[in-house]
């Protein structure tokens, strides 16, 4: 059943996002979208908790990476929480570091375990994207948004989907670019 109220919903966060993009969403549908993904990402919590899952606290600013994963100097800077919220974070990605799918050694998820600890179950679920809303690349630094409960994850779908958050990106360039021979 959750496959597929997972799948139900990514058709329907689509239906929103294709509104949203042509003109034509309503409040109606962004509040009735929010409603049913919220109910669905409490069950999901609930279903968690059942298992001993708990949120455990961090501070702002801090930088701890997991040890067994990281080794202390290899990824140079680390990331930062910059902002944290009782179910969700605005994480600093320093460039060099992955956000997931451990193509580098310096992983933003394995960061996130370290801080959080293995008891975040939303960080070990890849259907939900360990929790991250979107990702950057490799070379880039930026802000990433991070849920740490099933009913932000849907929260925050909702609010991309719908425009409600946007995302805007900044590009600095040092030097001038080789011109390409044809």
């Amino acid at each position: 059943p959750v496959h597929t109220w997972q799948s139900l919903q990514d058709e329907v966060l689509g239906v929103v996002w294709a509104s949203y993009r042509s003109g034509c969403l309503s409040r109606r549908l962004v509040l009735s979208v929010s409603g049913a993904t919220h109910r669905v990402g409490l069950a999901l919590d609930v279903a968690w908790q059942g298992g001993g899952a708990q949120l455990v606290p961090c501070r702002v600013g801090e930088a701890t990476a997991c040890p067994s994963l990281l080794q202390p100097m290899a990824c140079g800077t680390e990331p930062q929480i910059a902002l944290h919220l009782p179910d969700r974070l605005v994480i600093l990605k320093p460039p060099g570091w992955e956000v997931y799918d451990q193509h580098t050694s310096c992983q933003l998820l394995a960061f996130l375990e370290g801080m959080l600890g293995q008891r975040l179950p939303i960080a070990h679920d890849s259907r939900h994207t360990n929790g991250f809303l979107h990702r950057l690349d490799v070379p880039s630094s930026g802000l990433i948004l991070a849920a740490r409960t099933y009913a932000a994850y849907y929260d925050l779908q909702v609010q991309l989907s719908s425009g409600l958050l946007a995302r805007h990106y900044v590009v600095l360039c040092h030097g001038w670019p080789q011109a390409v021979k044809e």
